[in-house]
């Protein structure tokens, strides 16, 4: 949503963040954009095409495959081990669902943080530092 908005005030209008959010739900009340929410103050909007999908996936398999796969993996191998198929080109809520629960296990101090990193061929490398020390548990976070 930051985006639109800013996208919006580069053409010179006044665009406050209100009216973007009121204009995305209007557009899903009238099926133009759909919602998807994972968690209380969390969601995706997508404009154009549902996300067809049987099942958006869940977050404990989600969990459970990082766990499976630390302290580093390409985040394909998750989307394969909760989709149980090999990752294709639709796969971007699932690639969030993976980084969310990731923030969340720094969040629970699960882990001390993590790196994402690129190649060639367009895979995502998540590199994670799971030893937490007792600096770490004083800081807040």
């Amino acid at each position: 949503m930051w985006e639109i908005v800013q996208y919006v005030k580069k053409l010179g209008y006044n665009f406050p963040s209100k009216c973007a959010l009121a204009t995305l739900r209007y557009l899903t009340s009238n099926n133009k954009a759909y919602i998807y929410k994972f968690y209380k103050d969390y969601a995706i909007y997508c404009i154009g095409r549902e996300y067809n999908d049987e099942n958006l996936f869940d977050h404990k398999e989600i969990r459970k495959c990082i766990e499976q796969n630390l302290p580093v993996f390409n985040v394909a191998n998750v989307v394969e081990c909760v989709t149980g198929k090999k990752a294709g080109g639709n796969n971007a809520i699932i690639y969030l669902g993976v980084l969310y629960e990731l923030m969340k296990m720094i969040k629970e101090r699960r882990i001390r943080y993590f790196i994402v990193t690129g190649d060639r061929k367009n895979r995502l490398k998540v590199m994670v530092d799971k030893e937490i020390t007792t600096k770490d548990l004083q800081r807040n976070i």
